[in-house]
């Protein structure tokens, strides 16, 4: 029997045993003379199989192989990479994969990685995070590679070179995530008790903190109004009585830095304006003032409490975060907050941290980089 027949039988058996795993897998093309693979593998999009391994592996290894590869794109990890190593985040990835199909009795594929410390339920980023710390042995699948990931870099899979791919694009995410929520919430109406569809429900596959709460948590504190004995409450006054009045000094204004230089495009864009909207209405700030900044500012925009909010951005080159916050420095007015959206791949060590807060809203990295001052969100 061929190998396609042999694995188009796995999926039937599959969508007995694993019914959600196989309503994902099936969405995937099957592609079996990828010179690049040795394995298996898949970029999201396509599960790719290499008939000279599989000839060797039982019907039963088989299906932990295709269960394996459903898995990598249930959990999204080809979109949730960002920045990180993609030999060591292969790594990672297989670990936790195979502690799950381990645990519920799948013949395991013994050259596949197994580590006694990861558990079923353990994230991606806390693996990752520690093999980053300690990393393995060549031998043990943690390779060298440290590729772009668009294609295997040593580091995972069933031979050291790795199984997981980038996705070409981001074109398919929305609708195999569609595909992965729907079939989840039909697997739970349905009584499967799985792991992995309560990960996916839960959202723990998205650690990534919404900005904007972040944001609307440093703008509340700064407007923060309260009652003060140094203004009494006059309409106590004629009775004696000596009461605090509910007394807010003028919050300032809020400087929001843009990198110009490509990191944000129209749809950020368009979300950022409808946050700056947002954000005058709660917070009620004097002003907020746009500044856009490439290697330099090259234009800034006011708005008033009541101004509708067009952005209008101006620059194209490098990147430099300094210019901004020394435009900050320079202000004759109160400046309450300083908000910079950014990709954050420039020199922050060369800023001078401002008297105000300070949020880098960090756009197209899952990978939050640390920096010397402010809070990092990702914007998403």
């Amino acid at each position: 029997m061929s190998i396609e027949d042999r694995i188009s039988n796995i999926v039937s058996r599959m969508t007995i045993r694993e019914p959600f795993i196989a309503t994902v897998f099936t969405k995937l093309e099957r592609v079996y003379d990828d010179p690049r693979v040795t394995t298996g593998a898949t970029d999201g999009t396509r599960v790719y199989f290499c008939p000279e391994f599989c000839e060797k592996l039982d019907d039963e290894q088989l299906l932990f192989l295709c269960l394996h590869e459903g898995a990598h794109v249930i959990f999204m990890h080809m979109w949730r990479r960002g920045d990180r190593r993609p030999d060591m985040w292969n790594v990672a990835n297989d670990a936790i994969i195979n502690r799950i199909l381990v645990n519920d009795g799948y013949k395991f594929i013994q050259s596949g990685i197994l580590y006694d410390w990861v558990h079923a339920d353990s994230s991606s980023e806390e693996v990752y995070a520690k093999l980053m710390q300690n990393p393995p042995p060549p031998e043990n699948g943690g390779g060298g590679g440290s590729g772009d990931g668009d294609e295997l870099t040593g580091g995972g899979g069933f031979d050291g070179h790795g199984d997981l791919m980038d996705a070409e694009d981001g074109a398919g995410r929305a609708d195999m995530e569609a595909t992965i929520v729907a079939a989840a919430k039909m697997a739970k109406a349905c009584g499967i008790k799985s792991g992995m569809v309560d990960r996916v429900l839960s959202g723990e596959l998205d650690p990534v903190v919404p900005w904007t709460e972040v944001l609307r948590q440093v703008m509340t504190a700064v407007a923060r109004t309260d009652y003060s004995f140094s203004r009494l409450n006059r309409r106590m006054l004629h009775q004696g009585v000596y009461m605090p009045s509910l007394h807010s000094d003028a919050m300032g204004g809020i400087v929001i830095g843009v990198d110009t230089s490509g990191s944000v495009g129209d749809a950020q864009l368009a979300q950022i304006a409808a946050e700056i909207t947002a954000i005058v209405e709660d917070c009620r700030p004097d002003w907020v003032e746009v500044v856009y900044c490439d290697t330099e500012v090259k234009s800034t925009q006011r708005f008033l409490p009541d101004d509708p909010i067009e952005l209008k951005p101006n620059g194209g080159g490098g990147t430099a975060f300094k210019p901004v916050f020394d435009y900050v420095a320079r202000s004759p007015d109160k400046v309450a907050a300083v908000v910079y959206l950014t990709d954050l791949y420039g020199d922050v060590d060369e800023c001078e941290e401002p008297e105000c807060p300070t949020v880098w809203g960090v756009i197209g990295r899952t990978h939050l980089p640390d920096v010397p001052f402010g809070t990092v969100v990702g914007v998403v």
